[in-house]
């Protein structure tokens, strides 16, 4: 039955302060919890929903199983509330996974300036398409918000530029890192998380089968859209595939005992941040390759029923027919993110 509020437990003490380490020093677990909730709800367009995390004691002595419970309550009558009652232990338990994973292996990562994180606080049930990136960012930390960053503002200027509703941005900003450790960006974090580059499967087949659901006409999920070239060969890997590279459309059975993933890979959005005028020609074609990729993220997220292939043909086709307005965006891309 539907309902615009609901109330479930979501595990104990024990369970889940290893699970949100994340947040600040000195918050209460019932505050991180609830924070990354609401922000859950405001990226779901959930607008004046709130969530409310707390400890129901046993009485008359509180109990080592005593457990955490969430209230979700919304002033909207039409906000159905009550699948977050599955899909909020289904990512605690993905989260459980993934940190259990990081224990195993964490004698192989240095022993400072990395550490354990979950993508928090996006999306979850009215998710438009995933985002399959590396690892997250350490300075994801500093803000506790987990699309504060530049990879996340260029990807949103090229969904602009593909005419997607910037105030629906966050449907198809879910993120899921094939690596959940915070670590530098550029070459240094990369390279110390090397020793555990596929360590993650399990976590990651988990997480995304938090967000993946049938189309409305069951023939597909929505759709992934895979950035960069340690994605591109975590794919390879694991998920045997070959020869990947930006615009290579594959199909995954991702959602278990559902239908196939329509997966896209694509540049890491970063990598424009590295223009250099003296390789114009070059960046131009990773522009093109980057607006390409994000109008087939918006066509495919707005109807996930429709023809994988197609789609990006369709979109390859107009951005090739459209140099002046490249020229245009690449222009305005360079003055916003160079330097």
């Amino acid at each position: 039955m539907s309902s615009n509020s609901v109330t479930f437990p979501i595990g104990t003490e024990s369970d889940l302060t290893p699970l949100f380490a994340y947040q600040p020093t000195g918050v209460p677990l019932w505050d991180g919890i609830g924070h990354t909730i609401n922000q859950t709800l405001l990226r779901d367009l959930f607008y004046g929903a709130w969530a409310q995390a707390w400890l129901k004691k046993s009485k008359p002595t509180p109990k080592p199983t005593d457990q955490y419970q969430v209230t979700i309550t919304s002033p909207n009558a039409d906000h159905d509330v009550t699948a977050y009652a599955t899909q909020i232990p289904a990512f605690i338990a993905a989260v459980s996974t993934g940190i259990g994973i990081y224990n195993t292996n964490k004698s192989k990562l240095p022993s400072t300036g990395v550490s354990f994180l979950p993508p928090f606080g996006l999306s979850m049930l009215n998710t438009g398409s995933i985002q399959l990136l590396h690892y997250p960012p350490s300075e994801t930390l500093n803000y506790m918000d987990y699309l504060y960053s530049p990879t996340n503002r260029r990807w949103e200027n090229l969904l602009g530029y593909n005419a997607y509703p910037g105030a629906q941005n966050s449907l198809v900003e879910t993120i899921v890192d094939v690596i959940p450790i915070a670590a530098a960006g550029g070459t240094d974090g990369s390279k110390a998380l090397i020793p555990v580059q596929d360590a993650f499967v399990p976590y990651v087949q988990e997480m995304l089968n938090v967000y993946l659901r049938r189309s409305p006409g069951g023939t597909a999920t929505q759709p992934v859209v895979a950035y960069g070239g340690p994605v591109m060969s975590f794919l390879e890997d694991n998920f045997k595939q070959s020869n990947l590279r930006p615009l290579s459309l594959i199909s995954l059975q991702l959602l278990t005992g559902g239908p196939a993933t329509p997966v896209l890979c694509a540049n890491h959005p970063s990598e424009f941040l590295y223009y250099k005028s003296s390789q114009e020609k070059e960046f131009t074609e990773i522009l093109v390759q980057d607006l390409t990729a994000a109008g087939w993220q918006t066509k495919m997220s707005q109807n996930p029923d429709a023809d994988p292939k197609q789609t990006l043909q369709d979109v390859s086709t107009y951005w090739g027919q459209n140099p002046n307005l490249v020229d245009q965006i690449f222009a305005e891309q360079v003055a916003e993110f160079e330097g």
